[in-house]
């Protein structure tokens, strides 16, 4: 699998424990394995005791802007949902798709076989968050948050100054009961 990635690889890390202590990471791939259905991107379930991997698909957004291309930037654990964040390469007034998704929380291994996509609910348009500052809107919408009074909050990496402005922007989306519902 690694093979397939090209320059891409593991983008966002999230783990739970249930009740007996049993814990499970979640991990998301940036953009597709070439040997994968094109626009499926892995989200990866590690059995932490088992020790073992398997792998859900998760079916990205598409762009119809030459040299643009849609990936995955983070995963995080929201009550009984993964929330993904699904982003396209663009900065500033060009800038399309800033998006936290979220996913149902599988409880149990992925089965062998053809990845099983998971089906995809959008929980927020980042966009309009960079954009009522009147400032400049990042490429690379990164990390996702939810603070222990209920507040989401996102961040963006700045990537230094290689075609970017070099700022890094902290953006308070608001209540995780408004974008997530009940967590």
């Amino acid at each position: 699998m690694a093979a397939g990635l090209a320059g891409q690889g593991f983008e966002g890390v999230t783990a739970t424990t249930d009740r007996r202590g049993h814990e499970v990471v979640w991990a998301t791939l940036q953009r597709e394995v070439k040997t994968d259905p094109s626009g499926i991107v892995r989200l990866g379930r590690y059995d932490v005791e088992a020790g073992t991997w398997s792998w859900y698909g998760y079916r990205i957004g598409t762009t119809s802007t030459p040299g643009d291309w849609i990936g995955l930037s983070e995963i995080t654990l929201v009550g009984d949902k993964l929330a993904v964040i699904e982003r396209d390469k663009l900065n500033g007034p060009a800038a399309r798709i800033k998006r936290v998704y979220t996913v149902d929380l599988p409880k149990s291994a992925a089965p062998s076989g053809p990845l099983r996509v998971l089906p995809k609910k959008l929980a927020h348009d980042v966009l309009p968050d960079p954009r009522a500052t009147n400032g400049w809107t990042q490429e690379k919408l990164e990390g996702l948050t939810v603070t222990g009074g209920g507040d989401v909050y996102a961040v963006t990496d700045n990537d230094g100054l290689d075609n970017a402005t070099g700022e890094t922007a902290l953006l308070n989306l608001g209540s995780s009961r408004k974008i997530f519902g009940r967590v």
